[in-house]
């Protein structure tokens, strides 16, 4: 009976002190996630983006969609030196599908004048998600 007391009131002092509480080996390395200059980086990412006009943020989408389809270890996204044709080659689908998704009706003009946007855009978020991939692959060599 004794034994049960001590036992009750280990279990009561973790409820009041999180600081004391054991956490579990994986939450405990530092490495584990993301870390924290990488989380105020991502909100203050998130929050310049809201300052995007209609047609920038709606672009934006598209190319993180298309960076998330092409996301796969041997992509030509993480070549050392990727291909020109195949990233213009890209950038021209996204214009083509933004052509579609609003309106269609002149989507050789629309597909024209918003391609260097498409183009600064997509290489953007490669560099983004080529820096982030390198950052952790140097972390677990």
């Amino acid at each position: 009976m004794n034994q049960d007391r001590v036992y009750e009131n280990r279990r009561n002092s973790y409820q009041g002190n999180p600081m004391e509480r054991p956490e579990p080996f994986f939450a405990a390395q530092p490495l584990w996630g993301r870390s924290m200059e990488e989380q105020q980086e991502a909100r203050e990412r998130q929050r310049m983006q809201s300052y995007y006009s209609r047609t920038a943020s709606d672009l934006q989408r598209l190319v993180e969609t298309e960076c998330d389809r092409m996301d796969y270890r041997g992509s030509m996204m993480y070549d050392e030196f990727p291909d020109r044709l195949m990233m213009e080659h890209t950038c021209r689908n996204i214009a083509r599908q933004y052509g579609r998704e609003n309106g269609g009706k002149d989507e050789k003009t629309a597909e024209e004048e918003l391609l260097d946007l498409i183009g600064v855009l997509f290489y953007n978020e490669m560099f983004r998600r080529r820096s982030r991939r390198k950052h952790y692959y140097n972390l677990w060599l």
